[in-house]
């Protein structure tokens, strides 16, 4: 599955086999399966360079509506109120936003609009540390660095 993701490109791959995280109850035992959100480590040890404009337009939603239903599942007295579920809602949430740094690595004729976006969720990451995420933001950082460093001609 790995080399099929690897040599198809994430963009091709996830309209085949797309993730449906949101989809699924999260206490189901087949959620893993059914969601297929396994394959979010597939991706992090298979993919090398994707398109930061892809990761922005598919994975950044999907995060803020995990986001949106781990506070929902977090406030007491709601009616969806497990502090189980919540905590399930933001390991999603860091496992995509851990698959962020591969999406640094390839040049495309949007990376600089697609970097401008980014440090706008970077930013609070690093000064509060959010989620836990200042490392995973550090190495996007340094990915956006080592890419334009790397790159002869950085388009526009």
């Amino acid at each position: 599955m790995g080399t099929f993701m690897c040599s198809m490109g994430c963009a091709a791959f996830f309209k085949v086999l797309p993730l449906r995280i949101q989809e699924f109850d999260l206490n189901s035992l087949t959620f893993a399966q059914d969601s297929r959100s396994y394959l979010l480590q597939v991706c992090k040890q298979f993919l090398k360079k994707e398109d930061l404009v892809f990761f922005l337009s598919s994975f950044v939603p999907m995060i803020n509506s995990l986001d949106s239903s781990r506070e929902t599942a977090a406030k007491p007295g709601h009616q969806d109120y497990s502090m189980v579920k919540a905590k399930k809602y933001e390991t999603l949430q860091v496992q995509i936003w851990e698959l962020m740094p591969i999406f640094c690595r390839f040049n495309s004729a949007r990376y600089s609009e697609a970097v401008a976006t980014i440090i706008g969720y970077l930013e609070p990451m690093v000064n509060k540390n959010i989620l836990g995420l200042r490392i995973t933001a550090l190495k996007t950082f340094s990915e956006i660095i080592s890419h334009c460093k790397n790159t002869k001609v950085v388009t526009d």
